[in-house]
């Protein structure tokens, strides 16, 4: 994992011409003590307090995307409305899963809901939160394909002389958004907009290849899904 400051990071927007960063935390997130849920949500507000400091700081240079406590939804969305509300939020930051569960778990409705809602105004954060626009952003990054086997959560790369970052990270986006299509999460919530990792580029080939088999095996899927966010 490289290393990572404000000075370097803020020499590093001027040396190449960048004038404004969305700071948020890619894998693990607070995803760090599983099965533990206070830690976990514990975690989750430290790290958004931690990024709207940076944010109060350095204005004009940091923004950020809200870290959640998910899998534990309820807490999840008490710490959204508090990112956004409290903290100035301007959108979301996701894993491709969280605890082995991929983002269109039946479980995360209430979840995604919650955001719909947000965006659309029908509660507090809505408009005017930073996000604006009626648009809830969310940032997903690909994190471990983690699975649960004799009570022992492990990694599930099958290259052991590979790191998972190098391996599995190449498909766990398209993992979980072949998950969002196929629960129809991605256009039941139509108020969210999500951005991909990366420029999409590493993905390329696997994420392609979801819209086109479903538009061949489930077409009036994969139209509700596009045309929803045209």
């Amino acid at each position: 994992m490289p290393n990572w400051n404000i000075s370097s990071h803020l020499s590093f927007m001027s040396a190449i011409g960048i004038s404004h960063t969305v700071l948020g935390f890619t894998g693990p997130s607070a995803n760090i003590y599983f099965e533990d849920r206070p830690r976990t949500i514990a975690l989750a507000r430290l790290i958004n307090e931690q990024l709207a400091a940076y944010k109060r700081t350095y204005p004009e240079s940091f923004s950020f995307f809200a870290s959640t406590p998910l899998p534990w939804v309820n807490e999840a969305v008490k710490e959204v409305k508090y990112a956004m509300e409290v903290l100035g939020a301007v959108g979301v930051a996701l894993t491709s899963n969280h605890e082995g569960k991929y983002l269109g778990w039946s479980g995360f409705e209430d979840f995604w809901r919650a955001l719909d809602d947000m965006a659309s105004g029908d509660n507090d954060a809505g408009d005017e939160s930073e996000g604006g626009n009626g648009k809830m952003v969310v940032y997903v990054h690909p994190t471990s394909p983690w699975m649960k086997v004799n009570e022992t959560w492990v990694a599930g790369n099958p290259y052991g002389s590979l790191s998972t970052s190098r391996m599995e990270f190449y498909v766990e986006t398209a993992r979980t958004f072949m998950d969002l299509t196929i629960s129809q999460t991605i256009h039941n919530f139509t108020n969210t907009h999500f951005v991909l990792p990366h420029s999409t580029l590493p993905y390329s080939p696997p994420f392609l290849t979801v819209p086109c088999m479903l538009w061949l095996t489930l077409p009036s899927l994969a139209q509700l899904a596009v045309h929803s966010r045209s």
